[in-house]
């Protein structure tokens, strides 16, 4: 059959079906026609002719470029001008012919547009130019985006010195046998913007290119997880993580001299010792220029790795930035580190080693847990709750700042020890017990908030070293009181419940109301408490001193509030008031009265 092409013939190509222009020194007018789902147009004859064929305008299918035979006697491309119609399918360029002979789609046209429904497929050696000159011109793949050339030096390019945007709602893949580049933006002044919905792959024989002088730029676009895979080379290109996007970037780096945005999440898998982000452009996930790298608030970091990482001194530190860790091997600091923005351990511990780690965001540890040792140093800011501080490994650390403003508050979830020698700086925020036993060992400094207990917390004041005139204690109640250092003088003043009130060594000052529960406990072994006596309605005092010792303020004024009164080991006891025994006496060692009389 023959068909006439320079007018309507009325003809459908069905599925299946193809349609070969097979014209060689001469344009030649494409059949017009109906093309169904499934039918194909190809383009395969052309040798010398260097102009485009008619009727392009059409609503096609699939649509493919196969012209090896192309010679550049005349100019090296062949242009669209903008004429290609819309593309239902797959849109092929195998074939343009030698001597780098490209086609071009809008070339020095302006505002054009087109629409591919299925794939873009570069292969063979096929070379694409989507725009020259031309400004505004946009490209929109419903599908992928693929560059398999299998002839060395095969080159496509989106804008030379013009400008154009390709938008591709698949996944981008450079995966050719032989070199190959796609040039962003090719010449001085050039703008080229990628906007990629899938994921984005290059193999080692791929270059992503763009002229020093040029704008090239990738958008990562998707509200679903993209990935990265980069084993090419990648020149000039600013990369962008939208705000809802998240780009995975597994082991692989993103290179290039360009710029680094990140609006959205970023995933970093490197296990290099020194992190995934560092500052320099040669290790890790991260290598473009470290003064273009730009960490926007409202961006989050996963560090996901399948093996132990490290948080490096790439690790932006500017404030609304969360940091997840989602690593069951754990993440570990490198240095001492401040994180302005919010950590959720959403899968693994972050481990402090002997480092300063500053947090004045939000924690959420989830399961998890800081990993700390007694070389680790804790320091809270900020406002607000600060969430759950969760401890393992050890939960004795060297020192703990918290300075917590705008009625701050940080909740215990493990215990939590400051070492002998160490120091606990409370400036501002509260310490909620939560359950929890807080031992401060050295020194404590507490200009502002206060530590709260409750009916199951426990407080040990040991160790040594300063504390404050009067320790901040709120809270309704705690279960363990324990005094166990000798000098200075532990003073405090609450209005508190305490069920087991340990004198063990040293003084306990009170100006406040301590109060027992009922069938509460007083044990003294060498330590002794003045100022307002212990009150309560029914507790229970024992002494288990070894050494000579005088009756204290742990004795009730009250003539109902003693129930068992306890002497034991071989000190001498003096009695210092008259006392009321409600309940039994038990008495071993040496007593004395003081002519005080006891009921």
């Amino acid at each position: 059959s023959s068909f006439l092409n320079d007018s309507n013939s009325n003809t459908t190509v069905f599925s299946g079906g193809k349609y070969s222009h097979n014209f060689t020194t001469t344009a030649g007018n494409i059949l017009q026609a109906t093309w169904n789902s499934g039918a194909t147009c190809e383009v395969i004859g052309y040798t010398s002719n260097t102009t485009a064929p008619g009727f392009l305008n059409q609503s096609f299918h699939h649509f493919t470029w196969n012209c090896p035979n192309g010679t550049s006697a005349t100019t090296a491309f062949i242009s669209f001008a903008g004429g290609l119609g819309s593309i239902g399918g797959n849109f092929t360029v195998s074939a343009t012919g030698g001597a780098s002979r490209t086609l071009r789609l809008f070339d020095t046209s302006s505002n054009g547009s087109l629409s591919v429904s299925g794939n873009i497929i570069i292969d063979g050696s096929g070379r694409l130019v989507f725009s020259t000159t031309g400004t505004g011109n946009a490209v929109t793949v419903a599908g992928n985006f693929s560059i398999n050339n299998s002839v060395a030096g095969s080159t496509s390019t989106l804008a030379t010195s013009g400008s154009a945007t390709l938008t591709v709602n698949g996944n981008f893949t450079m995966n050719p046998s032989a070199a190959a580049t796609f040039n962003m933006a090719s010449l001085l002044g050039g703008t080229g913007t990628f906007n990629l919905l899938g994921n984005f792959s290059i193999n080692s024989s791929s270059t992503l290119n763009a002229n020093t002088s040029a704008t090239a730029n990738i958008n990562f676009t998707s509200s679903t997880v993209q990935t990265f895979t980069n084993s090419g080379t990648i020149n000039k290109i600013n990369f962008t993580v939208n705000s809802l996007a998240t780009l995975d970037v597994g082991t692989s780096a993103i290179t290039g001299t360009g710029s680094f945005t990140l609006n959205g999440t970023l995933r970093v898998g490197s296990t290099d010792p020194l992190g995934p982000l560092q500052l320099n452009t040669s290790a890790g996930n991260l290598r473009t220029p470290t003064g273009t790298r730009v960490f926007n608030s409202g961006s989050t970091i996963v560090y996901n790795g399948t093996g132990a990482q490290t948080i490096g001194d790439g690790h932006p530190t500017g404030a609304g930035i969360t940091t997840r860790i989602n690593n069951a091997s754990g993440v570990s600091l490198s240095a001492s580190l401040v994180i302005v923005g919010t950590i959720i351990l959403d899968n693994g511990n972050l481990s402090v080693g002997s480092n300063t780690l500053t947090m004045n965001g939000t924690f959420t540890p989830n399961s998890n847990f800081l990993v700390t040792t007694t070389d680790s140093n804790i320091s809270i800011g900020g406002t607000g709750a600060f969430g759950t501080l969760s401890l393992s490994g050890s939960t004795t650390i060297n020192s703990f700042v918290l300075n917590r403003t705008s009625g701050g508050s940080v909740t215990l979830g493990s215990a939590l020890t400051i070492k002998n020698f160490g120091t606990f700086t409370q400036q501002a925020g509260n310490l909620i017990l939560n359950g929890k036993t807080l031992t401060i060992s050295g020194d404590f400094t507490q200009t502002g908030g206060t530590i709260t207990g409750d009916a199951a917390a426990t407080l040990i004041i040991d160790g040594s070293g300063t504390l404050p005139a009067s320790i901040s204690l709120s809270g309704s109640a705690l279960n363990t009181l324990t005094i166990i250092r000798t000098t200075p003088t532990v003073a405090m003043s609450p209005n508190i419940t305490v069920t087991n009130l340990n004198l063990t060594d040293g003084t306990l000052s009170n100006s406040g109301a301590i109060n027992m529960t009922n069938g509460g406990t007083v044990t003294v072994i060498a330590g002794t408490m003045t100022g307002t006596a212990v009150g309560g309605s029914s507790y229970n005092v024992v002494y288990n001193n070894t050494s000579s010792l005088a009756t204290g303020s742990e004795l009730p004024t009250s003539t109902t509030a003693l129930n068992n009164l306890t002497k034991t080991s071989g000190g001498a006891l003096t009695l210092s008031d008259a006392v009321t025994v409600n309940g039994t006496l038990t008495f071993s060692g040496a007593f004395a009265s003081n002519a005080k009389p006891i009921d």
